[in-house]
C-alpha cells in the first residue's frame, strides 16, 4: 500500500475510525495550548434528552461562562450564590457589569434562576456530565515524542487520548521503549493506513481529568451538531 507523505493524508481513515466509534468528531480543534487533530465526543443521550426537555438548546457559550454556570450551586440542592459572592470570585477577571451580563446570558439560555437583586442565583441542571467519552486524536508521520507529549497533554479534557501513525512507524513504536511510555502515561496509539485505523495500544481511561471547566467547554462546542443531527 502506498505509504503517507504527508500528515493530512491519514485525515481520512483518522476520521472515519472516530465516527466508526459512534463519536461526532471535529478536525483542527482548538485548545488552550494549541490545535489537536481531532477531537471526537460521544454525548449521553438521555442526559442530552433531559436537557432538551429543559429547553436548554443552545449551547453554555464562552469559557469564562462555562466556568460561571459550574460554579452555581444546582437549584435542587437548596444552595444559592449571590452576584456579590461572583464578583468576589471573579474580581481578577471580571467587573460585576460583566457578571451581570454573562448571567443574563445564562438565563436567555434557561441555566440558571435568580431574583431581580441577584441574591440566589441558582443552576437549572441534572444533565451534567453531558459527555460519556471524549477522544483526542493527534497524527504524527514518524515524531513519536512530539506526538506523544501533545497527546499527553490533551489529557486535560479527553477521557481518552491517542497517536495515530502509519504501521511501520506505528511497529517501529512496539519495538523500541517508547512502547512502554504510552503504557505509562496512559496514551494509546493506533496504526493508520489508507483504508482503516487499527488500535495498537489501547488508551487507558481517564476518571478525572486536569480541567474539567476545558473539559466542560469542549463538550459544549459539540452539542449544536448533536442537536442538529437528531432533531426531528
Amino acid at each position: 500500500m502506498r505509504p503517507f507523505r504527508f500528515e493530512h493524508e491519514m485525515s481520512v481513515s483518522a476520521l472515519r475510525w472516530l465516527r466508526q466509534d459512534g463519536l461526532i468528531a471535529k478536525s483542527e480543534f482548538s485548545t488552550p495550548w494549541g490545535i489537536c487533530d481531532f477531537v471526537g465526543v460521544d454525548i449521553d443521550p438521555e442526559r442530552a434528552a433531559y436537557r432538551l426537555q429543559l429547553r436548554q438548546k443552545s449551547a453554555v457559550g464562552p469559557m469564562i461562562r462555562v466556568d460561571l454556570l459550574a460554579r452555581i450551586p444546582d437549584e435542587n440542592s437548596g444552595k444559592s450564590v449571590s452576584l456579590s459572592r461572583l464578583s468576589s470570585l471573579y474580581r481578577d477577571r471580571l467587573t460585576e457589569d460583566q457578571i451581570e451580563q454573562e448571567l443574563q446570558s445564562l438565563r436567555t439560555g434557561r441555566f440558571v434562576t435568580f431574583d431581580v437583586r441577584y441574591k440566589h442565583v441558582q443552576k437549572i441542571n441534572g444533565w451534567m456530565p453531558l459527555h460519556r467519552r471524549i477522544v483526542a486524536l493527534e497524527l504524527k508521520l514518524s515524531r513519536v515524542d512530539e506526538a506523544l507529549n501533545q497527546a499527553m497533554s490533551h489529557l486535560a479534557f479527553a477521557t481518552h487520548s491517542y497517536v495515530g501513525l502509519p504501521p511501520d512507524s506505528a511497529e517501529r513504536v512496539l519495538r523500541s521503549g517508547n512502547g512502554k511510555r504510552f503504557l505509562e502515561t496512559g496514551v494509546g496509539l493506533i496504526s493508520v493506513d489508507r483504508s482503516k485505523c487499527r488500535r495498537v495500544i489501547e488508551a487507558q481511561e481517564q476518571r478525572t481529568v486536569g480541567s474539567p471547566i476545558i473539559q466542560m467547554h469542549v463538550v459544549e462546542r459539540f452539542w449544536r451538531n448533536f442537536v442538529k443531527d437528531n432533531s426531528a
